[in-house]
């Protein structure tokens, strides 16, 4: 997904400005990391950002350490 797409979703929720949001956006789409890691503190904005951008690459894979915690 593009960045004005997904901005236009979860911009509300995203605690940084529009413009560190495509700086992070475009920094993932231009370093092409194998491995993000992201502990999340509010409602999940920045972390789809970054899931858009490795959309954007065919690179995603997602794993939620919350279900494994779970007893």
């Amino acid at each position: 997904m593009d960045f004005e797409s997904v901005y236009a979703k979860v911009g509300e929720y995203a605690l940084i400005s529009k413009k560190k949001a495509a700086e992070l956006y475009d920094f993932i789409i231009t370093q092409k990391p194998e491995l993000i890691f992201e502990l999340g503190f509010y409602q999940g904005g920045s972390t789809m950002i970054m899931a858009a951008a490795l959309e954007q690459l065919r690179s995603w894979h997602n794993r939620d350490v919350r279900s494994r915690a779970r007893t």
